[in-house]
């Protein structure tokens, strides 16, 4: 078995209490069978009933301010102080963590819904994979290996390589992630049709790379970009739509409500102008982050386009989720910048601040491959996209 991680991966501590979102407030905690079971002899101090009459559905109930009832005043887990770390679910022991386990390789990698774990990644020189014979001295969980073609490997990494402008042609360089994504998912849906006729080999991946058409579509595109101020209302559109179900069940109303309430605002202004003026100014501070949103989007891209029984068409999907999730994003954050642009705030604490609703945004798009599935099924007139509307969500 050969490992595969970020970089990062094998630093990352958590910070506990110190951690200004911690995954035990307003999340969704699983607690398998096999600790459920266990929790039901534990107590915890100054309690009659056993943990396990928190759990519902293999979720631990959330009390009323959105925190798990095992925290205590300080937001360290009472289960660990009791009982220690061995009495954790799976959940809990594991997160940010993950792994996908394939046949003859496994994939670690963690989560960048957590906020130490983005700011790891915001912060990179360059996203960079290492390759080991060796896990991580961490216990992993024990899945079954599923397969997975190793051209789809070649293809994802082949991904990380347009959105890095690593050796793509002879005039390649870096272009913006915004372009880079475009190509990825024309590239994408083209050898998505190419799959479904089964005529995708090796072989034929290798010609397709040798002679793709990187050059003549990052002159196309950018000579045809989307209207930024049409973008901006698509996203603000998706970000509407995204937090209705949050919303619902009232998660995430310190930072959610404030931004579903400018959300609502500028999809009712009549104020183009003075937005347009604000928008070009927002895309030059977007753009002055560029290697911090490079690295994200690496880290999605690798973490989650292919998974254990993958296939092209799941990586078009994902494509389609990451493409959402950016423009979210990037929505949350214009608006974010927009309400504080003209206050007397600190930089530090605007930072701090859009660094938590970046992450709020991260847990909100974490479906699972089936919920995805559900949610672009229902939410979008077709569930593969046609690339105009792939541009017009990235912008």
């Amino acid at each position: 078995m050969t490992f595969y991680r970020p970089s990062y991966y094998k630093n990352f501590k958590c910070i506990g209490s110190d951690c200004a979102f911690t995954c035990c407030r307003e999340w969704a905690i699983g607690v398998d069978s096999k600790t459920l079971k266990k929790w039901q002899r534990l107590r915890l101090p100054g309690c009659t009933i056993s943990p396990a009459d928190y759990v519902t559905d293999g979720q631990i109930q959330l009390n009323a301010d959105g925190l798990c009832p095992f925290l205590d005043e300080s937001h360290l887990c009472n289960m660990v102080k009791a009982h220690g770390e061995e009495s954790l679910s799976n959940t809990c022991h594991t997160f940010p963590r993950e792994w996908h386990v394939f046949d003859e390789r496994t994939e670690e990698t963690l989560s960048i819904a957590c906020p130490e774990v983005f700011d790891t990644v915001w912060n990179l020189k360059r996203f960079e994979i290492e390759k080991s014979n060796q896990p991580i001295p961490f216990s992993h969980p024990a899945e079954e290996p599923e397969p997975c073609q190793e051209l789809f490997f070649k293809i994802r990494d082949w991904f990380l390589e347009i959105l890095q402008g690593d050796n793509i042609s002879k005039n390649s360089h870096p272009v913006s992630t915004e372009l880079a994504l475009k190509i990825i998912f024309f590239f994408a849906l083209d050898l998505y049709e190419t799959y479904v006729d089964d005529r995708l080999t090796d072989s034929f991946f290798e010609h397709y790379k040798k002679h793709n058409l990187y050059d003549q579509l990052v002159t196309e595109i950018s000579r045809n970009e989307s209207a930024p101020m049409d973008s901006m209302f698509e996203q603000n559109e998706l970000l509407l739509d995204l937090s209705e179900n949050y919303r619902n069940q009232g998660m995430y109303r310190q930072w959610l409500e404030s931004l579903y309430k400018s959300a609502k605002e500028m999809e009712s202004t009549t104020s183009v102008n003075g937005i347009e003026k604000a928008l070009e100014e927002f895309q030059q501070i977007w753009k002055s982050n560029e290697r911090h949103h490079r690295n994200i989007l690496c880290e999605e891209i690798y973490s989650t386009c292919l998974i254990p029984g993958g296939d092209l068409y799941s990586m078009v999907l994902k494509l389609q989720w990451i493409a959402m999730t950016h423009a979210v994003y990037k929505q949350a954050m214009f608006l974010n910048w927009l309400k504080s642009r003209d206050k007397a705030s600190a930089s530090g604490e605007t930072a701090a601040n859009s660094m938590l609703i970046a992450t709020m945004i991260f847990r909100m798009t974490g479906y699972s491959e089936a919920d995805i599935e559900e949610y672009l099924e229902n939410s979008f007139e077709d569930i593969i996209w046609e690339w105009p509307y792939f541009a017009l969500v990235v912008g």
